[in-house]
């Protein structure tokens, strides 16, 4: 009798492993990057293409050349349609080589798409670098609660 309900204990474990086993895969999401490049101009408003967000991981932008610098925020929306900020208030200073993590509440928010919207500090900035909307751990990058207070 102990051996049927060991037995028939490991099969239910093993059932429920099977059950259990794609909810503990875990996804990195929308994390290729891509590159983006900006002439900007003091007053405008410039922002990366809409790429598709797929995890509630903050973004990532790693600004690799910059002639000045420029604030960026996280925005989402629908595919063609307008856009909304789901940055929760936190906007990022970015020069040359700064990497960061960006908080945002896309996924949050329902929408499928996200892109950054940057604003230069000076008239004539230019600046080209990688973006992902969905972001995995790298070493060096600056956190996403290095935000602009």
């Amino acid at each position: 009798m102990k051996t049927i309900i060991r037995v028939s204990t490991f099969f239910m474990l093993v059932l429920l492993s099977i059950n259990v086993m794609p909810f503990l895969y875990v996804s990195a999401g929308n994390t290729q990057d891509t590159d983006f490049s900006y002439v900007l101009n003091a007053g405008d408003q410039y922002k990366t293409e809409a790429r598709q967000k797929l995890d509630y991981s903050s973004s990532y932008m790693n600004c690799m050349i910059c002639s000045g610098n420029y604030v960026a925020a996280v925005w989402g929306g629908y595919v063609d349609a307008t856009a909304y900020n789901c940055s929760q208030g936190y906007r990022y200073y970015f020069a040359t080589n700064y990497k960061r993590f960006m908080f945002n509440e896309v996924k949050e928010r329902g929408f499928p798409m996200c892109q950054i919207f940057a604003e230069p500090n000076l008239s004539g900035t230019t600046a080209s670098g990688k973006w992902s909307p969905d972001s995995v751990y790298e070493s060096g990058v600056l956190p996403a609660t290095d935000y602009i207070p």
